[in-house]
């Protein structure tokens, strides 16, 4: 009995051997049926995402997606409507020179006000000079239904006011053409079908493949270019591929007829009146358009434009890219690093222009820097910008601006400066002025008036508005007719 258990126990223990192996064989069997088959679908998807046309056709996809948020962001952001919300402006302007001729203005800034209220009828415009810290004048045009208020402290001490004819609101008043003709849905619609037109005209015969090899930051970056010719078979072979689709489409011509304020039979009666031919499209040279592709999956990383020697290339590999603009006798170079574009300019192999810019970018805050130089022989031009913009909110945004010149020729340096400040709000007040003892501007006397130039005249006295508002208005003002502008050519 024991050798019979002993031999049942070593059939079952046979027995579960040949089992686990044919398990095991059934699920390496299973893996590698596993692995070639994610073999082939990744080589598979790798061909497809490689080909030619399919990588044109994701490029323009990725244009459709871009300008498909860019809609949606219109749509969504707050939109500015005269007949509802009012817009309120502010700022300043203080200017810088080295030339003695324009010091007058540079001793002063200037301001500016401005608030439009249409739905109530109120406009105000206002503007002052200040010296440091001292107004030297100021004044305030203030708009009421039919009814403009003038005020200047400086120069008379009432407000004046005239009733004008004209209801100068009226018109910012009418509703036409303020509401969008498509809805979000619908501009994303016609955006999508042109997208679809454009991926459907490409020719597939067309296309050609060629290594290449290209800089970015002085380093050898190895690619594929992918090139689609632009002559006259393939402009053509596109343009009435499009126009085709266009005309078979009810539901596009539905939507440009809505864009554009027509009938859908009027539409289909524009397309049918459009043909082309191989005779419009006449191309003496091809361009070859290309894309640079990297990477196993052939990832676009930039694209070029070639004619001849004339090259528009552009590339960008992680947070470096690359733009050049070449010719026969010149050469653009702009190279960025991260937020920083340093570029170049070289003409007939000398180097006119430099400039270095930096961008800085966040949620509600733009910074942009550029300086600039042009150096040619003797003569050279310099501009510095800066400039810093403040979203607060989104009806709410500041921006500060700062720009300077400097122009040396013939060993004389000349520079101008300015500095700009901007503050806008929707929904802010317009403020207006106290109109109550307003004098009506028909009833001043012959005196009053001869009183407020006096005042004007002295108020502005030492500024620059003196000379132009002042001087050139005097009967005895003569103009140098006798100047010989020869000597400027």
């Amino acid at each position: 009995m024991e050798k019979e258990v002993k031999n049942e126990d070593l059939i079952v223990e046979v027995d579960s051997k040949k089992q686990l192996k044919k398990k095991l064989t059934i699920i390496g069997i299973v893996i590698g049926m596993i692995l070639v088959i994610g073999v082939c679908g990744l080589f598979g998807y790798k061909m497809y995402v490689s080909s030619p046309i399919n990588l044109y056709r994701g490029v323009v996809d990725e244009g459709y997606e871009t300008l498909s948020d860019f809609i949606e962001e219109i749509y969504e952001s707050e939109t500015f409507d005269l007949s509802k919300d009012t817009l309120v402006m502010d700022g300043s302007l203080k200017l810088s020179t080295n030339l003695e001729e324009l010091n007058d203005y540079t001793k002063h800034s200037y301001k500016f006000n401005f608030g439009l209220d249409a739905k109530n009828k109120k406009l105000e415009l206002g503007g002052a000079i200040n010296e440091e810290e001292k107004e030297v004048i100021s004044g305030i045009m203030y708009v009421l239904d039919k009814t403009m208020y003038i005020s200047s402290k400086q120069v008379y001490d009432k407000v004046l006011y005239q009733v004008m004819e004209e209801d100068i609101f009226s018109e910012l008043m009418t509703e036409e053409g303020m509401e969008l003709p498509l809805t979000h849905e619908e501009a994303d619609r016609l955006v999508e079908k042109v997208a679809k037109y454009i991926n459907d005209s490409f020719d597939k015969s067309k296309f050609k493949e060629e290594k290449a090899v290209v800089k970015i930051d002085g380093k050898d970056v190895k690619v594929t270019k992918v090139i689609y010719p632009i002559n006259n078979d393939t402009m053509y072979h596109m343009t009435s591929s499009i126009l085709k689709d266009m005309k078979n489409d009810s539901e596009f011509i539905k939507l440009v007829s809505k864009l554009i304020g027509s009938t859908t039979e009027e539409v289909e009666a524009m397309f049918d009146g459009m043909k082309v031919s191989k005779d419009d499209f006449a191309i003496e040279e091809e361009v070859d358009f290309y894309l640079y592709t990297k990477g196993f999956f052939s990832d676009v990383v930039g694209f070029g434009l070639e004619e001849n020697n004339d090259v528009i290339s552009y590339i960008k590999v992680k947070d470096k890219a690359e733009l050049v603009l070449e010719g026969e006798e010149f050469k653009f170079v702009a190279k960025t690093n991260g937020d920083k574009t340093v570029g170049s300019l070289v003409v007939d192999k000398e180097e006119l222009l430099t400039f270095d810019l930096v961008y800085k970018e966040n949620d509600k805050n733009q910074k942009i820097d550029l300086n600039l130089k042009y150096q040619e022989a003797d003569e050279s031009f310099t501009i510095k910008l800066s400039t810093d913009s403040t979203e607060e909110s989104e009806k709410k945004a500041s921006s500060k601006v700062s720009v300077f010149v400097s122009v040396t020729t013939e060993g004389e340096t000349v520079e101008l400066g300015a500095d700009v400040e901007v503050n806008v709000e929707i929904g802010g007040k317009v403020n207006g002025i106290d109109t109550n003892g307003a004098v009506n501007y028909e009833d001043l006397t012959e005196t009053d008036f001869e009183a407020m130039e006096n005042n004007l005249i002295k108020a502005l006295e030492g500024t620059a508005l003196y000379d132009l508002l002042i001087v050139s208005n005097e009967p005895d003002y003569e103009y140098d007719y006798e100047y010989d502008y020869s000597e400027d050519i």
